[in-house]
């Protein structure tokens, strides 16, 4: 995920007029779909030629100046930059994730239990005011996201100090410390509160300007192969969108059944 193809893409998307507000397929589908637009764009662009020059097999350059020579790049970097606009309109509407935070918990309360019964040994030395000095930092009782990651980031430093004695201490893992240090900075960089509505509402906008752009282009590429390849049905299936294939051919299925069910259930007539 590249930030600089969402930057270099924003100006002509913030130009746009007429801006897409519902998709089908997904956007999650459309940034899949983008890359396989974009592979049979590069290998069906140049037609196939014999050599005496006769066309063997058309190619998607002879559908004239209604498609660029560039479309294929271009769908890679709106992918790409579709991909950090989505990002960022999802981290305005999402809080930490709850298996974050739960695991983050539960790691903690691990490190802090193993360290209070390895420290418990009867002799009050520093690493026992270590323990004490870090119990009193956090007696507040504050459970905040960036609180737990504190905890878990002074926690682990202390763990990895007595690690030797923590080492298989009553099951204890000691993977758990280098764990409780990536949670620590996942609940950094994780908003703890979803944004203000109008933060989502410009996020989402851009995410819609940039995704107008590449299904705009992958809408282009799809109509040149469907008439381009127009004698070459299988070529042109390629391009085609497998998630709306499969919506299509599940709603022909569900229309069939019911047809079957309704036949079923007429009430028959008398012969006469």
């Amino acid at each position: 995920m590249s930030r600089s193809m969402l930057e270099k893409w924003l100006p002509v998307a913030s130009a746009l007029e007429e801006v897409r507000t519902s998709f089908n397929p997904p956007v999650r589908t459309v940034l899949g779909e983008a890359v396989d637009i974009a592979r049979f764009t590069q290998a069906y662009w140049d037609p196939v030629k014999d050599p005496a020059g006769k066309i063997l097999r058309p190619g998607l350059a002879q559908a004239g100046v209604k498609i660029s020579p560039t479309v294929g790049v271009e769908i890679l970097e709106l992918q790409d930059a579709l991909q950090t606009a989505q990002t960022d309109y999802l981290l305005t509407v999402a809080p930490t994730r709850p298996d974050v935070r739960a695991r983050a918990e539960f790691v903690l309360a691990e490190i802090a239990s193993g360290l209070e019964w390895w420290l418990d040994d009867g002799v009050n030395d520093d690493r026992d005011k270590q323990l004490a000095a870090l119990k009193a930092e956090y007696a507040d009782g504050s459970t905040s996201s960036h609180t737990i990651a504190a905890q878990l980031a002074d926690y682990a430093a202390l763990a990895r100090q007595e690690s030797e004695g923590l080492a298989g201490l009553g099951g204890f893992d000691l993977g758990m410390v280098d764990e409780a240090e990536r949670l620590a900075k996942q609940l950094r960089e994780r908003p703890t509160t979803a944004a203000p509505a109008e933060n989502t509402r410009r996020a989402l906008d851009v995410r819609n300007r940039v995704a107008t752009l590449l299904i705009d282009r992958m809408c282009t590429v799809r109509a040149a192969a469907r008439f381009v390849f127009r004698h070459n049905p299988v070529i042109a299936r390629e391009a085609a969108s497998l998630y709306l294939r499969k919506r299509r051919a599940a709603a022909r299925r569900n229309s069939a059944s019911n047809g079957k069910t309704q036949d079923n259930t007429a009430p028959a007539v008398a012969n006469t």
